[in-house]
């Protein structure tokens, strides 16, 4: 969402003394060509320096001193810099009349310094994207660009050409001087997410290299075996998958679904989560050889197997109080006592109860980490279906991490990812083609509102999501097979 746009001399620098140290008419037109109709994020020095609003642009200052003015709605002023990303997330995307008709678009949002406002929302991984005007020289500035990137494309119209430094031309001059007809290119950057372009990486080794096998479905997969993958959790990053579209209120449902020991899938339909319908059908359930299960009843498995493990499992609409052995309690009371201790785990695998689930788990572990006040999560998965379900699986394991950091006083670290079966189902090959060949965008970043002190009480307001802007799904088809 964001887009660092600055001009710098060769040793990175944008200022000095206040200032711009060299002139360069033509990347002043490109900016204003660049930035208009959109929102411009500035610091009041930045802005003081300009001396005005910019025009037919939201100017977004971010002040401890600079008081909101009243009479002019296209500058906003913001004391906190979070407040003005929650206010850029709110109003990027607006309406304008075209022919007489209403036309949804999307304001872009520009990061126009200085220094320490840039350094900011890089910093707090923000930046989606750089503009960087290349100014041939080195100007001795006093202000610095604090970020090194390597360009990884350059716009077809961006050279620009004519008197900057400010030297003047001659008027009679007929030759192509150099110092009236420097270069200076601008570099278009983007922002790579290493952590999701390793999923990516991982998909196409499935489509080159996996084994062709056969599967309980009928469908065949390409598969892998034994692959291991991190993902960071500080700072609030959120690895919720953005070369498509993920469903955080549905993977948010089936986890509190599971955390409060349910088993019942009509209650995630209810609340319009579907992810379990296709294997609780009558069809389903019958051909398990549970034909003695209502329709939604999902068995002896994930919610039973959290709250429950080892009680006799006799429906979904049973009242468990009390039997069984409550593994999310002892987990996060284990984690309050002795936080150093390395039996902080969730074990899901009950070979001995499968007869009795519809499913058994596909996720079956976890063991929890804490050191330095910080809590850390090793996931194991014995099958992953990557293209439906990789990314739901990867939001669900940081989701839960987050939670449990929080009610117990903790920061979350980081998500360890250990999979066994990795494959794509045959009828998924096509989509995982298309996708594969995608740049995603920066992860999203995800903050607690109001959070409970009991991890079961937790809703999904009390999760706020910024920065997301997932590629759409095109013509990628996703099915569950069943």
């Amino acid at each position: 969402m964001f887009t660092i746009i600055a001009a710098v001399d060769s040793k990175n620098g944008i200022g000095k003394d206040g200032g711009i140290p060299w002139k360069c008419p033509e990347d002043l037109k490109h900016f204003r060509q660049t930035t208009t109709g959109n929102i411009v994020i500035m610091g009041r020095v930045t802005y003081e320096s300009i001396g005005k609003p910019l025009l037919n642009r939201i100017n977004c200052i971010i002040s401890r001193t600079m008081e909101q003015p009243d009479d002019d709605d296209t500058v906003k002023v913001f004391n906190d810099p979070w407040d003005c990303v929650r206010w850029c997330q709110k109003n990027h995307k607006t309406t304008i009349v075209i022919d007489g008709k209403d036309v949804k678009t999307t304001r872009e949002i520009f990061v126009c310094g200085g220094e320490a406002i840039y350094k900011w929302f890089y910093n707090n991984g923000l930046v989606a994207h750089a503009v960087l005007t290349n100014i041939v020289g080195d100007y001795d500035c006093d202000k610095k660009l604090p970020i090194t990137l390597v360009p990884t494309s350059i716009t077809h119209e961006s050279y620009i050409r004519g008197p900057i430094y400010g030297v003047e031309p001659n008027a009679d001059c007929t030759k192509d001087c150099d110092h009236c007809t420097r270069v200076c290119p601008i570099y278009r950057y983007r922002i790579v997410n290493v952590e999701e372009w390793r999923i990516l990486s991982l998909m196409k080794e499935i489509l080159t290299i996996g084994n062709a096998r056969g599967d309980r479905t009928g469908t065949g997969t390409l598969s892998l075996f034994g692959k291991h993958l991190e993902f960071d959790l500080t700072d609030n990053k959120f690895p919720l998958m953005t070369s498509r579209r993920t469903f955080l209120r549905g993977l948010f449902e089936e986890i509190m679904f599971y955390l409060r020991g349910q088993t019942d899938s009509k209650i995630l339909e209810a609340k319009g989560v579907n992810v379990w319908k296709g294997n609780t059908t009558r069809e389903f359930l019958d051909s398990r050889g549970l034909q003695h299960y209502e329709v939604g009843d999902m068995g002896h498995t994930y919610g039973f197997s959290y709250r429950h493990k080892g009680a006799d499992y006799k429906g979904c609409n049973v009242d468990y109080t009390g039997q069984g052995f409550d593994q999310l309690t002892n987990l996060i009371d284990g984690i309050k006592s002795n936080p150093e201790g390395r039996r902080h785990i969730i074990d899901l695998w009950e070979p001995e109860h499968m007869h009795k689930a519809a499913l058994p788990p596909c996720l079956y572990g976890f063991q929890f980490y804490v050191a330095d006040g910080m809590i850390s999560c090793q996931m194991k998965q014995r099958s992953s279906d990557i293209m439906t379900a990789g990314g739901w699986n990867v939001a669900t394991g940081a989701l839960l991490t987050i939670m449990i950091a929080s009610v117990c006083g903790l920061e979350p670290n980081k998500l360890v990812w250990d999979l066994g079966d990795v494959h794509i189902y045959n009828n998924l090959i096509a989509g995982a083609k298309e996708q594969v060949t995608r740049t995603p965008p920066i992860y999203p970043k995800l903050f607690l509102k109001d959070a409970p002190d009991d991890i079961t009480k937790f809703e999904y307001a009390n999760l706020e999501l910024i920065n997301y802007n997932p590629l759409p799904k095109g013509s990628i088809k996703i099915v569950m097979n069943v």
